[in-house]
């Protein structure tokens, strides 16, 4: 298992040795996928954009800016070095994204993309390193109303008081 691995890495640092990354720049968005979309009344893109490994296609949806990568050669996975820059290049260095495992019952077939959801705006996402969990916590405990701290000052309930 470790050989194949050694080997992919080695095989794909090679191919990066041979071509090199590119600055992303924008592309035409094809007349037959805004047809599409509009069709099956989905959303369209509001940009597409390429470079020499990646085609990227960007929604703006509802506070989210969703980033559609596909690698051009199937078998060249986006890593996470190629994810972050992606995101740099194509909303901002500040801005945030998240990579969703979704619950089997939202799960979509991705035919080799990566999808990204980045915040607008720069915001943070309320997790990660950096993020102040202490602070969170202390916030949320003051919203408790008092009289749920009176319910556990007598210790746990019987199982017959929550009936």
């Amino acid at each position: 298992m470790k050989k194949s691995k050694i080997r992919l890495n080695t095989e794909r640092k090679e191919k990066v040795a041979r071509i090199a990354w590119t600055e992303f720049s924008q592309r035409e968005i094809p007349e037959d996928v805004i047809k599409q979309c509009t069709d099956k009344k989905i959303p369209v893109p509001s940009a597409v954009y390429a470079n020499s490994f990646f085609y990227v296609v960007v929604y703006i949806l509802d506070g989210i800016i969703q980033l559609s990568i596909k690698p051009f050669d199937p078998s060249d996975k986006p890593t996470w070095k190629d994810l972050q820059q992606i995101k740099n290049e194509i909303v901002s260095r500040e801005s945030e994204a998240i990579e969703l495992f979704p619950a089997e019952s939202r799960c979509v077939e991705s035919e080799g993309h990566t999808y990204l959801w980045v915040l607008h705006d720069q915001q943070q996402y309320p997790i990660g390193f950096g993020f102040n969990l202490e602070k969170l916590s202390s916030e949320l405990v003051q919203e408790i109303p008092d009289e749920d701290e009176e319910d556990f000052a007598d210790g746990p309930k019987e199982e017959s008081e929550y009936n």
